[in-house]
């Protein structure tokens, strides 16, 4: 049985170009596409982008998986606890750790669009 283990992250990310079409804004600094960076919010068009990272294997472009970024070399997860009548308990956490990768300077849209195979 072969084994692949994914993160996924969704991203807001504006369909718009800047100081293009709808987004005729052209003041200041070009915008990277999200909410953080606009600088006309009320015509942000939301387009979420999922990004796909992935632990590298062989098998991995023959997953039929697209859009991976294939750059994990750890994963640890710590689930939740209820602590009934003592406190809180504790909330879940994920830990990644990544390798650097390349990819071009057009950023999340391209890594979304386009199949990133790094991995071994």
């Amino acid at each position: 049985m072969k084994q692949l283990t994914f993160i996924e992250i969704d991203l807001d990310y504006c369909a718009l170009r800047f100081g293009e079409g709808a987004c005729n804004t052209t003041a200041g600094e070009k915008c990277f596409n999200t909410k953080a960076t606009c600088k006309a919010r009320t015509r942000f068009v939301n387009e979420p982008v999922t990004l796909r990272f992935a632990i590298g294997t062989s098998y991995l472009p023959e997953s039929g998986i697209d859009y991976t970024a294939a750059c994990i070399e750890d994963i640890s997860f710590m689930p939740a606890t209820v602590s009934l009548g003592e406190n809180l308990g504790t909330r879940a956490s994920l830990d990644v750790t990544m390798r650097d990768f390349l990819y071009p300077e057009t950023g999340f849209l391209w890594l979304s669009r386009q199949a990133v195979q790094t991995g071994s």
